[in-house]
């Protein structure tokens, strides 16, 4: 290695130390993220097994089903509608009453 090769590898010291602080830096920041984003992801859990929780507490198979397809799966009125025979109306009528007797306790 001659000595230019050498005096230009001692110049970047300076360079590796900075960025290396840098990355560090962005290691801790990256750190603090993930551990934020981790209790996220466990509170979004635990709040998704309260509501099934909560759904599943319902006497009234019917009610049950229609709660479950429509906040658990996702479903439209109209496709529970057409899969169980009745009314979006009569559906609707269903889900308001399940809500107003349903036991879920407020996020904390």
């Amino acid at each position: 290695m001659t000595r230019q090769d050498k005096k230009r590898l001692l110049g970047e010291y300076r360079i590796c130390m900075a960025r290396a602080h840098r990355l560090r830096g962005d290691m801790e920041i990256y750190t603090a993220c993930r551990e934020g984003l981790e209790r996220e992801v466990q509170l979004s859990l635990d709040r998704a097994a309260a509501i099934e929780a909560a759904i599943s507490q319902i006497p009234d198979l019917l009610c049950r089903e229609v709660m479950l397809r429509r906040y658990v799966y996702g479903d439209t009125l109209e496709v529970i509608s057409d899969s169980l025979n009745y009314s979006t109306r009569h559906l609707q009528r269903i889900i308001n009453s399940a809500v107003d007797n349903l036991e879920l306790n407020p996020p904390s």
